[in-house]
């Protein structure tokens, strides 16, 4: 019940907090799940989230990635204020993956980890202590009492802290328009 209610509110925040880019607004609610998410191997020149049998790689075409998992639990989509088109939500069990339009095509903008279903391919997730992650990915770029971020090509990894623990995880591209 917790995770529902955490949910509205973490889309109720993402619809507020989007509203000053202007244009329309529409959430999609699907039903089915991304069944038996895990994850494994990286990749040296970025971070990669793997889930089942899918790399999902940030700034790569979204189409074959959202193809390979299937219909999303539910889906909100926005207009895009960094990148110009539309920005599209899609929630699975334990993960979020969204993408961003760039004349007409999708690329993935993130991933966020919401729960300990699923993990970094090194081990990490979600509950984990701040510690284990230095010593699983060495002293980080930037560190505060609320994130450790690892940058890598044009993508970060981030590890958004409370009280200590990793509380989300989070692949997100660096890049501009």
């Amino acid at each position: 019940m917790k995770r529902i209610i955490a949910g509205i509110l973490v889309s109720l925040c993402l619809v507020l907090s989007l509203a000053g880019c202007g244009g329309e607004t529409k959430v999609i609610t699907g039903s089915s799940a991304a069944k038996g998410s895990s994850a494994a191997a990286g990749s040296g020149g970025e971070y990669v989230f793997k889930v089942k049998d899918t790399e999902i790689h940030i700034n790569s075409e979204a189409k074959a990635v959202l193809d390979k998992l299937g219909k999303p639990l539910s889906t909100f989509e926005s207009p895009s204020c960094a990148f110009g088109d539309l920005d599209v939500y899609n929630t699975y069990a334990g993960f979020e993956v969204n993408t961003f339009q760039e004349k007409k095509v999708d690329y993935v903008k993130e991933v966020i980890l919401k729960d300990d279903s699923v993990s970094t391919p090194e081990g990490v997730s979600i509950g984990e202590e701040a510690t284990k992650v230095e010593k699983t990915y060495g002293a980080p770029t930037e560190k505060s009492d609320t994130k450790m971020e690892y940058a890598k090509e044009k993508m970060k990894l981030n590890f958004v802290l409370k009280s200590g623990k990793v509380d989300e995880i989070q692949y997100v591209t660096t890049r501009t328009k």
